[in-house]
């Protein structure tokens, strides 16, 4: 296969902490860019791709289409409006990449999913970041150009496969009245799913029934129980968690920073929490299988369906859970992050996951894990309350600050005698 190589313009790219590709400027992408990604995408042959309803993002569509297919590949346009949708599409197809380009509030997102929906592994990341900048572009191996076509699923057949999949099946023994906006794509998505499950939606929280929203690309949900006290995504992660060990379910998949109630809560039913990165592959693929632990959508689905058949109302499902409060810190480095981690798990004696160290202490927790945006360690911590949590925090970030020194006066001296 033919290269060519077009300079390093403009197009140094960078995934975050989500997966999500962002500009390193911190300035929009340009056509550019996407013609570029977009016919590296195309080696990968069938392609999803969609994006938010705006000007810019519907030119940025066009022209990573146009770079598929320049690249030889097929484009698997749709329309649906929210980057988790795009992600079920692509498990849905099982499309071996897709691009969502999502713009709002003047940023643009690109939301890139494997075949399981799932942001591509971190190796397959750092791959995607080096291309781009060195700029190599593969060529169509045949020299014939690729085809756009379009996508059949709509918003309404999106949501009856989600409520089929999501939902539990002994009916409802009564329809959950719950309160959710309409102001953003996600919001909306997430109003359609709920009307399809059989909820009686309205359109803002009153005392007595409990509010949905759905961020961050329709990937994160949070809520307002029946009193007015507000859930983050967090503590819904733990609920969900329940909820499966509640089910029969026995083992769950998480993000590597979710929060250590998940774990208590499914020593309660001796039940097993795989991790990703710390438990590879086995826990990918687990987490493939539960949309629900990582689709606002989903999610609110699985709780409402659980609402519905046990009669139980939000706040008491939440009442069984682990409570916690939770802080956080950015550390920045002018070492190694990796070194500072290593030398933080000799001193706790624990054993380092993919990127992420977490160290228990009695009953909290503390996470550490690396920022991709700059030289920096995100310190996270767990505790009964608040108090306890933020004086972790600072514990814990100010004992990696120290390290981080040492570390940079040995490597200097260390090099004055060379």
């Amino acid at each position: 296969m033919d290269r060519v190589t077009g300079g390093q313009e403009s197009r140094a790219l960078f995934f975050d902490e989500e997966g999500v590709l962002r500009e390193i400027s911190g300035e929009r992408p340009g056509a550019e860019v996407l013609f570029a990604l977009g016919r590296l995408l195309g080696d990968a042959g069938r392609v999803g791709l969609g994006g938010s309803a705006t000007p810019e993002a519907g030119a940025l569509l066009e022209a990573a289409a146009a770079g598929v297919v320049a690249a030889g590949g097929e484009v698997w346009r749709h329309a649906l409006p929210c980057p988790a949708q795009g992600a079920d599409l692509a498990e849905r197809f099982r499309l071996p990449v897709s691009l969502f380009v999502q713009e709002s509030d003047h940023t643009v997102r690109l939301h890139l999913f494997d075949r399981d929906g799932l942001p591509p592994e971190p190796a397959a990341q750092r791959q995607l970041e080096r291309e781009l900048l060195r700029a190599e572009v593969a060529r169509g191996a045949d020299g014939r150009a690729g085809r756009v076509l379009a996508c059949p699923v709509t918003p309404a057949l999106w949501a009856q496969r989600l409520v089929s999949r999501a939902k539990f099946h002994p009916p409802m023994l009564r329809r959950p009245v719950v309160a959710v906006g309409d102001a953003t794509p996600e919001d909306r998505t997430l109003r359609l799913a709920l009307g399809e499950l059989g909820c009686r939606l309205e359109p803002v929280w009153r005392p007595g029934i409990p509010a949905f929203q759905a961020g961050h690309g329709g990937f994160r949900l949070t809520a307002q129980d029946e009193r007015g006290a507000l859930v983050d995504a967090r503590q819904l992660l733990v609920l969900l968690a329940l909820i499966e060990m509640e089910n029969g379910s026995g083992t769950v998949a998480v993000p590597a920073g979710a929060s250590a109630a998940v774990d208590l809560v499914a020593a309660g039913y001796g039940g097993t929490v795989l991790r990703l990165g710390r438990d590879g592959a086995l826990a990918r693929a687990r987490y493939a299988q539960q949309p629900w632990m990582r689709r606002a959508a989903d999610a609110a689905v699985r709780i409402c369906s659980r609402m519905g058949i046990s009669g139980q109302s939000l706040e008491v499902l939440l009442s069984k859970t682990p409570r916690f409060s939770s802080w956080q810190r950015e550390v920045p480095l002018s070492s190694g992050w990796g070194a500072v981690v290593q030398a933080m798990a000799r001193e706790s004696g624990r054993q380092i996951g993919e990127d992420v160290l977490q160290i228990r202490t009695g009953g909290s927790w503390i996470s550490l894990s690396p920022s991709a945006r700059r030289s920096a360690l995100r310190v996270v911590s767990e505790g009964p309350d608040l108090e306890v949590a933020a004086e972790l925090c600072d514990f814990y970030a100010g004992r990696v600050a120290a390290l981080d020194r040492e570390i940079s006066e040995q490597a200097a001296q260390e090099g004055d005698k060379k």
